[in-house]
């Protein structure tokens, strides 16, 4: 989250913060070490009920929405450029 562009993360935990009376980064925070586990299911160290589905839906369905919201922009080198037109 650090990389995103600061309107578009404040707009995303405002918007959840409304939605869900939580915080982005607590419930985000939750999942950490999820994508890696999930990649080796078998090890014995691997346990992947300590994340609960319901709740990585909800995250799931919650970015869905809020990234059809966000304005398509023109990045360069992380920074936000005008288009000008032709």
């Amino acid at each position: 989250m650090a990389e995103m562009l600061p309107e578009v993360r404040e707009a995303l935990e405002d918007t959840f913060r409304g939605r869900y009376q939580y915080e982005f980064s607590d419930a985000l925070a939750g999942y950490e070490g999820l994508f890696s586990m999930s990649r080796y299911p078998y090890e014995p160290s691997s346990d992947i009920t300590k994340y609960p589905f319901g709740t990585l839906m909800t995250l799931c369905d919650f970015l869905c929405d809020f990234v059809t919201t966000v304005q398509p922009m023109l990045l360069i080198d992380g920074q936000k450029v005008e288009r000008r037109e032709q």
